[in-house]
C-alpha cells in the first residue's frame, strides 16, 4: 500500500515457536515508544465457504518490552500518532499473507472499546483497504 503514511518496520525475533511472525517499530509521537505487531498461530482452523479450510492466526499489537519480549496490548500511550500506527499495522498484513498464503487472520481488540476503535478505523478507510483485503 503506497502513499499511506506509516512507520518503518523490522522483522522481530522471538523465543516463541516458529508459528509466530513479529514486526517491531518505534512510535514517534510525543515520545519514542517501542511497538510490536505479532501474528500468532492459534490451535484452530476455519472453513470458508467456496475457499476451503484455512489455518487461523491472531493479530496482536501493543507496546513492546524488549527485555521480556512481552506485548502489552492494554496500555493506552496517547502518543498522538494513532493513524500512522494503524497504517503501520495494516501494512504488515500483506507480508503476513505472503508468508502464510493459506491462512485466515483474526483481529480483535483486547477490550470492547479497542475493537470498536479498530472497526471504526477500518470502516472509515474501507475503500482503500478493500482493494487489497477481504473482510
Amino acid at each position: 500500500m503506497t502513499g499511506i503514511e506509516r512507520y518503518q518496520t523490522e522483522i522481530g525475533t522471538s523465543n516463541s515457536p516458529n508459528d509466530r511472525l513479529m514486526f517491531t517499530f518505534v512510535s514517534k509521537g510525543k515520545m519514542d515508544i517501542d511497538k510490536v505487531i505479532v501474528f500468532d498461530k492459534i490451535d484452530q482452523t476455519i472453513s470458508i465457504p467456496g475457499v476451503g479450510v484455512k489455518t487461523a492466526y491472531n493479530l496482536g499489537f501493543g507496546d513492546y518490552d524488549k527485555t521480556t519480549q512481552d506485548v502489552d496490548d492494554k496500555t493506552n500511550s496517547n502518543n498522538g500518532d494513532m493513524r500512522i500506527i494503524f497504517n503501520t499495522v495494516i501494512n504488515t498484513i500483506p507480508l503476513f499473507f505472503h508468508q502464510n498464503p493459506d491462512s485466515a487472520l483474526f483481529v480483535s481488540g483486547s477490550e470492547e472499546k479497542r475493537t470498536k476503535v479498530y472497526c471504526h478505523y477500518v470502516s472509515k478507510n474501507f475503500e482503500t483497504y478493500s482493494q487489497q483485503f477481504s473482510f
